[in-house]
């Protein structure tokens, strides 16, 4: 039961950035700014296999011994990182108003 829970997780963030992807891209045609939307998707990307990584290879046991324990947790790190620069591109003009 906390394993469905916690894959829940990753799957609602994946969810979440590529919404932030839809409204940016809409964002973008309208300003016409270049096309830096396609970030959310690398994101989210990562997120996804982050998340599948540690899902398969990890799990409840652990099966992941040295630099391949930090490896998934790293890959959803520089997803999040992608999105987060992304966002800020798009949607930083917010905090300005």
């Amino acid at each position: 039961m906390l394993g469905a829970v916690l894959i829940l997780i990753p799957v609602s963030v994946v969810v979440l950035i590529v919404l932030l992807a839809a409204l940016s891209a809409r964002l973008g045609a309208v300003l016409r700014r270049p096309p830096h939307y396609r970030w959310f998707f690398v994101a989210a990307g990562c997120i996804a296999a982050g998340a599948a990584f540690w899902i398969v290879f990890g799990g409840p046991y652990h099966r992941l011994v040295g630099v391949w324990a930090i490896f998934p947790i790293g890959l959803i790190a520089v997803g999040l990182l992608i999105g987060l620069l992304a966002a800020w591109s798009y949607w930083s003009w917010l905090l300005y108003e």
